[in-house]
């Protein structure tokens, strides 16, 4: 009898429970898709798996006429008060896959291109911190298709002030890159950030790039010149005709003034070139000064690039200044 009543009991009390906790999902899920919808934004899936006290969960969520934009799984947490008011804490992204197209023949974000469109321009307020792993961006550019994993996060700390850190992994037809970057928004809408390439390697039309590395620092104000700090270096150069066994490239500008040094070495190791230059009131009426220094030894595989007679023995230098 005893036994009996506890079944009662649970059926009595369970089932409604249960029942309450399955409607209260599916009246989340269709709150969302309506208000999407309202957006113009196709909905192919959304699955509201969890509706607690303090967290949300989605599952197969996707969005646009060709799911331009699909989410594996996104949990969202919050405080009660706060949820009501639209306002969350956090944002986990998991197997965020994103299609964008570079080459000018679509919009970029397909379907979804409204959503890039709208606002007013204003700054963001406080944006929930967001939380981004084992996404995947895939674009179609006018070198072909290309894949980038990324992993990341981004924060707010004051309104309209932003900050983030990602990590990516680029493949596709023109090469690989590695790297990570890091970038903050003020609430002027300054950016600052920097760009770090870890490794990397470029497969273009006439030439072969391996061994990329590097360090790009900016700094973007408003109605100002960029200002830029960059150091990239590449491990081999293949071209048709030669090949370079080690570039390295330097660019700095500030105000309106930029200075740029280059140097190549021949992959026999018996020529190499160093360009330097600046160039002044680069947004205006520029102003360039370059200062070419090459050295060639006898036999070198630049002779022949140069058209010019190629000693039987020793080395020739040159230097070329312009303005």
């Amino acid at each position: 009898m005893g036994r009996r009543s506890a079944i009662f009991l649970v059926l009595i009390v369970g089932l409604p429970l249960a029942a309450l906790f399955m409607f209260r999902t599916a009246v989340v899920e269709m709150v969302i898709a309506d208000r999407l919808a309202a957006q113009g934004i196709v909905v192919g899936g959304i699955s509201v798996t969890e509706v607690g006290f303090g967290e949300m969960r989605i599952e197969g969520l996707r969005l646009g006429a060709r799911d331009e934009i699909a989410v594996r799984v996104l949990r969202i947490t919050y405080q009660p008060g706060e949820i009501v008011q639209g306002r969350v804490e956090t944002i986990a992204i998991e197997g965020l896959v994103l299609k964008l197209d570079l080459t000018g023949d679509a919009p970029l974000l397909g379907s979804l291109q409204p959503l890039l469109e709208g606002g007013d321009g204003a700054a963001p307020g406080l944006l929930p911190a967001v939380v981004l792993s084992g996404g995947r961006i895939e674009a179609k550019t006018p070198l072909g298709q290309v894949t980038a994993r990324v992993d990341g996060e981004a924060w707010s700390e004051a309104p309209g002030a932003i900050a983030a850190v990602v990590s990516f992994e680029l493949a596709g037809a023109p090469g690989r890159l590695a790297g990570a970057f890091d970038v903050t928004r003020a609430p002027d809408g300054t950016l600052a950030g920097t760009l770090v390439l870890e490794d990397g390697a470029l497969a273009l039309p006439g030439a072969e790039i391996g061994g990329l590395l590097g360090e790009i620092t900016y700094g973007l104000v408003p109605g100002q010149p960029p200002v830029i700090d960059a150091t990239l270096s590449a491990g081999r150069i293949d071209l048709p005709d030669a090949a370079f066994e080690e570039a390295q490239l330097t660019l700095r500008t500030a105000d309106t003034r930029a200075t740029l040094a280059a140097r190549l070495s021949g992959a026999d190791g018996r020529w190499s070139l160093a360009l330097t230059g600046t160039l002044g009131d680069y947004l205006g009426a520029p102003e360039a000064r370059f200062d070419l220094s090459a050295l060639a030894r006898a036999g070198a595989a630049l002779w022949p690039l140069l058209a010019l007679p190629e000693p039987s023995a020793g080395r020739a230098t040159a230097r070329l200044t312009a303005s």
